[in-house]
């Protein structure tokens, strides 16, 4: 399982609790900011994956796609904090998610080759 689908089935997990104890309004906001943070990270490792690849042509307006995917990202942040008003908290939470299915996707991969720090000869 990729982090990608760490991160959707954390989320899919998280949604109900939160939607059930705290509100339908934090069930969302989780929601949109699960989304959000995944189409960043998303986004980043298509421009990473561009700048590494050995063929010139596809390098060529790197730096230009970069500029607009993070004008993209603060400009869709900024209009869901505008209009739709999100908790905060819950969306901040979402847009992390990411974070702890790398962590989970590390571990597991960590757990599954048996090696721990250190035992690489570092």
């Amino acid at each position: 399982m990729t982090f990608q689908r760490w991160n959707l089935a954390i989320l899919a997990v998280a949604i109900v609790p939160v939607w059930l104890l705290a509100g339908a309004r934090a069930g969302w906001s989780l929601a949109i900011g699960g989304l959000l943070g995944a189409a960043n990270f998303w986004l980043t490792g298509e421009v990473v994956r561009r700048v590494f690849v050995p063929d010139e042509e596809r390098r060529r307006g790197v730096g230009a796609v970069l500029v607009l995917k993070y004008g993209a990202l603060f400009g869709a942040v900024g209009w869901v904090l505008w209009f739709l008003r999100p908790e905060g908290v819950a969306f901040a939470a979402g847009f992390c998610s990411i974070l702890a299915a790398v962590t989970a996707t590390a571990v597991r991969d960590a757990i599954k080759t048996g090696r721990g720090e250190g035992e690489d000869g570092s």
